[in-house]
Order: structure tokens, then sequence, then C-alpha cells
């Protein structure tokens, strides 16, 4: 019994012993796993440590996680401010705001009534934004404008004394054209250039005046353009000659003849483009606009005064009435030369010579009659501060009638010595002698308003 009683204790003994060695083992074999792995972790970051050694420029992952973060907690500040921005914005104009141009009833272009009550989001006050009184337009205001506002409204008063996107400013109302008609619009202000053109019947003496009137200062005026105003003006009256078509009022929402209005004497821009892409600026001009210390296209062409020597302007298809409302609307600040030759058998006999259209004399004469008259009516329509008659058989032997064309113009101290012939003896060769003797004196007296 104790022999068996010790036999168990024993084995129980040898058993607990053999639990605590298996138990050292283990620990001894995690031991040495994990001191071998950490020597291997070692060894390994050793020769990572090494290798970035021979990368200068490397940058770690955690350096790079965190500039990461800080670009995207910007990105976030700045979208997250911009929103805010947006929805101020939307409650208070951060940018001062113009009242939107409507159409009101009777195709009158005016101002939206709506509110402004601070003058700084006006544009700056400019000179004759106000105009005088005339029977359709009361203190320089459309009376229609003055009629749904009344004389008292405080947007009107304000808007009265600054410049308005619709007005009637002539900038050379005390100069080149003071009787010029000027509805300036966003799309065209058509008193901003001034023009010269010679009217006349063909072999009269117009090309030897061209020659003439391009000596003067800041004058550029070009030759002969196949009667390219006429065909210009069908530009404007292929429209107006449609019923369905309405210049100044909008047709809306449906239809097949759906626009918005047009402005009175929009077209007036476009017209005068042709004459300046026909006849531009010399190219050396071209080369130097908008270059440092040279001015914009829009500043040299307000310096000189453009237009043309035209001999077939009676030969479109209008009326001495139509021909000058077109080039009121249209070259609004003109003036005109019309010449004519009082001695129509000659002229007659020099374009048959040159084969000239008919060769029937009867035929030439009825035709430069005709033609005559044609142009004497548009001069007389036009009025004398704007057109002036001249005769080749006069100033051909009298210069001081081309001289008072120049002091009518508004040019002083520019007189000639003698004509510049041009397409002289019967033909069409330049002749030899061009040199004007004008005075370095001869410049343009009135300034600009």
């Amino acid at each position: 019994m104790l022999n068996s009683s010790y036999h168990r204790s024993s084995m129980g003994i040898s058993n607990f012993g053999q639990e605590q060695q298996q138990e050292q083992l283990q620990h001894s074999l995690q031991t040495r796993t994990i001191n071998h792995g950490d020597e291997w972790m070692e060894n390994n970051e050793h020769q990572q440590k090494k290798e970035y050694s021979n990368e200068p420029h490397s940058v770690s992952k955690d350096k790079i996680c965190v500039f990461l973060e800080k670009k995207t907690l910007l990105l976030l500040f700045m979208l997250s401010f911009i929103l805010v921005l947006l929805n101020v914005c939307s409650v208070f104009p951060c940018v001062p705001r113009m009242p939107n141009v409507v159409t009101l009833e009777g195709g009158q272009f005016n101002k939206e009534k709506e509110k402004i009550k601070d003058d700084d989001e006006l544009l700056p006050a400019r000179e004759n934004a106000t105009h005088p009184s005339t029977p359709d337009h009361e203190n320089g205001q459309p009376a229609l404008l003055q009629e749904k506002y009344g004389h008292q409204n405080e947007t009107f008063a304000t808007l009265q004394n600054h410049f308005l996107p619709f007005n009637e400013t002539n900038p050379y109302n005390s100069s080149w054209c003071p009787k010029a008609s000027c509805h300036n619009s966003p799309i065209c202000a058509p008193c901003n250039k001034r023009f010269l053109f010679i009217l006349a019947t063909g072999r009269s003496g117009s090309t030897s005046l061209l020659t003439m009137m391009n000596k003067l200062p800041n004058v550029q005026l070009s030759g002969e353009n196949n009667n390219e105003l006429y065909v210009a003006s069908m530009l404007e009256t292929n429209l107006k000659n449609r019923a369905e078509f309405h210049f100044d009022q909008e047709v809306k929402n449906e239809g097949p003849w759906l626009h918005n209005a047009i402005p009175v004497q929009a077209m007036a821009c476009a017209t005068q483009k042709v004459m300046a892409t026909i006849d531009p600026p010399p190219a050396e001009v071209l080369l130097t606009i908008n270059t440092p210390n040279h001015p914009s296209l829009e500043e040299y062409e307000q310096s000189w005064i453009f237009g043309a020597k035209i001999i077939r302007i009676q030969q479109g298809r209008w009326t001495p009435e139509e021909a000058v409302t077109f080039f009121q609307e249209n070259f609004p600040c003109s003036r005109y030369i019309v010449n004519i030759s009082s001695n129509i058998e000659k002229q007659a006999k020099s374009r048959i010579s040159l084969h000239w259209g008919s060769t029937d004399y009867e035929t030439q004469v009825k035709g430069l009659t005709r033609e005559n008259e044609y142009l004497k009516k548009f001069a007389s329509l036009m009025g004398a501060d704007t057109a002036q008659v001249i005769d080749l058989e006069e100033w051909a032997h009298d210069l001081s009638i081309i001289n008072n064309i120049m002091d009518w113009m508004g040019y002083k101290d520019c007189h000639f010595q003698e004509v510049l012939h041009q397409n002289n003896n019967q033909g069409y060769a330049t002749d030899s002698s061009h040199d004007s003797n004008m005075s370095e004196k001869c410049h343009y007296a009135t300034h600009l308003t």
C-alpha cells in the first residue's frame, strides 16, 4: 500500500518534472524565435537605412502621408470658403450691377426700373451724357422713359448724371459733324469715326481731288470700290423690306422670325467696318497696334478722317432720298464734296474715247445730265453744313475754291499752290507733278469736344 502510494507519488513527480521540462523547452524555443525575429528585423532595418543613405533625395512614407494630409485639409478649407462666399453673394451682390436693358413698348430701348441706391455702382460720369432737348427726347432721354418713370424718379435722376449705355453723345458736335444724329448703344457708337466722301461723276477730276485731300493731315481716303457701299446698304434693306422682321421690337418665344430688338443705328458699325476692311490702316501701323507706346486700333481710328472717292453712288437702284438716309444713318459723322463737270459735252467725249459705257454721244450726255442732277439733289438734302458742290470747270482754274473747301472742313493754313493733276491727257496715267507745296503749319483747327 505504501509502495503503491509511493509509486503513484513518484510518477506524479516524474510527470510534473516532464511538464516543467516541456514548458521550459517551449519557452526557450519562443525566446529564440523572438530574439531571432528581432535580430532579423534589426538587420533588415539596418540594411534599409543603409540603402536609404545612398538616396539623399528620398522621403519617408510617414512624411509623405503628413504632407498629403496637410494638402487635403487646405483644399477642403478653400472649398468651404468658396461655398460660404457664394452663399453670401447670392444674398448681397459682391459685384456692382447695372440695370438690364429691356425693350419697352413702342420699340424703344430703355433702362429697367431697378433701384440703385449707391452711386458708386454706376460707371464714371462722362461729358455730354445728357443732351439738348428735341421734340421726341426731353432732357436728352427718351420721352417714353420720362413718361413711364416720371421726372422725379430716383433711379432716373441718378442715371441721368452718369454715362448711359444708350445715349446720343456726339464727340464731334462742335467740329466735324455738329448736326449728326448719334444713337449710341452697347452694340455701336456710330459717331465715333469721321468720314469724308468725294461723290462725283466719271471723268470729272475726282481722282485729282482724291490726291489733294490725301495731302491733308490725318486724312485717309481710298479710291474706287465698285459701289461697295450701295451693296452694303442691302445688308439693312434686305431685312427692312420684310414685313415679318422688326428692327426695334423683340420677337420672342416662338415663330420663325425670332430675334431680340436691334438698337437704332446698330447696323452703322457693321457698314463702317466694310469701309475699314477694304481700306485698312497701312501695314506699318497695323504692326504696332496694341503694342507698348502705341495706340489701340480704336484710338488710331478716332484720330483720323476716313472715306473714299466714289463715282457710282448715283448709279445704284436708289433715289437721292434713300441714299441720303443710308449715309445719315450709317455714316452720321461725315462730310461730302460733291464734284460735277458743267461741260457735259467734253466729259461725254472723254468717256467715249475710253470706251466707258455707251459709245453713243447723246446717250452719254443724257446719262451725265441725270447723274449731275442726282448728285446736286443729294447735296441739297444733306445741307450746306454737310455737303458742298464744286465744278471741275471752275476749280481747275481757280484754286481758291479748293482752298475754301479745306477751310469749310476745319483745316487752317492748308492752301494748295497748284492742282495735283491725275488721269490727265485723256487717260489714267499719273502726272509727274505731285508736290502740294503746302505749309508745314497746315493743321486741323477744331479740337475734339
